[in-house]
């Protein structure tokens, strides 16, 4: 069937850029931008860029320690070396305030715990930094209970890194892993990124950190897993708490979605004609482009809220038409959020659709869309490790991932702007 190849990716989709949204994160754009259709607020070069910058920030740390490319990795807690050198990268104008700096020893002295503050930034755990001793780029002084960093610069080739594809992580907050191949030569020493050898594949688990993100994890991996995502655009209204998602090339630009519940009237004494339900609601749902009703190029996925109360073995989806004729739409019950379950759908054309509780109980859909149950992982004693998923350790959210396709980093990642596709 169409509705097991195509709709539970889309359907999955809408519900972590939806639903998860409605349970744990504020709605910024989606509100702001009411039921405007927006491309996922994330592009491969914005990805490439995040594991990039990770990988030669860290490389730093090799020109004044022993480090390799294995000393770099990590589950948790990363290395105190790594955590301080991308500190002072990433929070370069908060590192080199004035206000530290001592211009008769052209350094900057830094207290510890402030220091330790600008990594949180940054770090879902803060390493012990006390052991940190990399000359130029800075070490602890323990009678100052600071670090000294000189005022000097170092600088070499970087190694190339070539993203792969992204993956999102379902549980009780959301990450996203980003794969990419990882030169085992600086650049200078032109490495073959078409040759095994000649690269490490990793994957940087991130989590998303208002404009920024926080490291989770960095691993070297065996494989890439298969990475196959559709760009979409996604819409939401905040009275209804219906989604959709579609290609953009079957909504076009510009494109709002309404969508309104009808509780009374001509409509609505129609349908309860028309449908053999016990209970029903009753939604008039249609797309504006310029000011006219248009309908989709094809099909989009929509997903609406489980009316309160409503039994799920007996919930349907029926499409009403102009003339008052109701035909079923095969459907979808996804619980993805725990107290917050939704119905999915395909729909080619906006009109009138009803979500019925029947007298009849629906068979169990064959290939069920699994509810996501994060394990409690096993944390190093004093770190900050709840709710983490331990890497290589994804099976509870494998299933709802890899359904989720690109649509997740528009919750994860939205800023109040628009850019273009998440495409591979």
């Amino acid at each position: 069937m169409k509705f097991q190849k195509s709709m539970k990716k889309k359907i999955g989709a809408i519900l972590l850029a939806g639903v998860m949204a409605l349970a744990a994160f504020p709605l910024t754009t989606l509100a702001a931008e009411g039921n405007q259709f927006l491309p996922p607020d994330f592009t491969k070069a914005e990805m490439e860029e995040t594991i990039k910058e990770y990988v030669n920030y860290t490389q730093f740390t090799e020109f004044t320690s022993d480090a390799e490319r294995a000393d770099h990795f990590f589950e948790e807690v990363p290395p105190a070396a790594d955590a301080f050198q991308v500190t002072k990268m990433k929070g370069n104008d908060q590192v080199y305030d004035q206000k530290y700096y001592q211009p008769e020893n052209y350094q900057y002295v830094i207290p510890y715990d402030d220091f330790a503050a600008i990594t949180a930034q940054y770090y879902k755990s803060v390493p012990d930094m006390t052991g940190v001793d990399l000359g130029i780029l800075g070490e602890y002084h323990a009678e100052l209970d600071s670090f000294v960093i000189p005022e000097a610069g170092i600088g070499d080739a970087p190694y190339l890194t070539e993203l792969v594809g992204i993956q999102p992580v379902v549980g009780t907050e959301t990450y996203v892993e980003i794969y990419a191949k990882v030169s085992n030569k600086t650049a200078d020493q032109n490495p073959n990124m078409d040759n095994e050898s000649e690269y490490t594949k990793c994957v940087l688990t991130v989590a998303q950190n208002g404009e920024d993100w926080k490291y989770i994890f960095f691993q070297p991996v065996d494989q890439f897993p298969s990475l196959d995502y559709m760009p979409t655009s996604i819409a939401y209204d905040p009275e209804t708490n219906i989604i959709i998602t579609a290609d953009e090339s079957i909504v076009p630009e510009g494109t709002t979605m309404n969508s309104r519940q009808i509780t009374e009237g001509n409509d609505y004494e129609m349908v309860k004609s028309a449908i053999d339900a016990d209970h029903f609601t009753l939604y008039d749902i249609s797309l504006m482009n310029n000011g006219e009703e248009i309908q989709p190029k094809g099909e989009v996925a929509i997903a609406a809220p489980l009316p309160e109360g409503y039994d799920p073995s007996r919930t349907k989806v029926y499409r009403i038409d102009s003339q008052g004729a109701a035909t079923e739409v095969e459907s979808v019950m996804i619980d993805v959020v725990e107290d917050f379950p939704f119905i999915g759908f395909d729909a080619s054309h906006f009109s009138l659709y009803a979500i019925a509780e029947t007298s009849e109980t629906i068979k169990p859909n064959p290939d069920p869309v699994p509810e996501a149950k994060p394990e409690q992982p096993t944390g190093k004693p004093g770190t900050n490790t709840s709710n983490i998923p331990a890497t290589g350790d994804h099976a509870p959210f494998v299933g709802v991932a890899m359904l989720l396709g690109g649509a997740i980093l528009l919750t994860v990642g939205t800023r109040g702007k628009r850019i273009g596709n998440n495409t591979k």
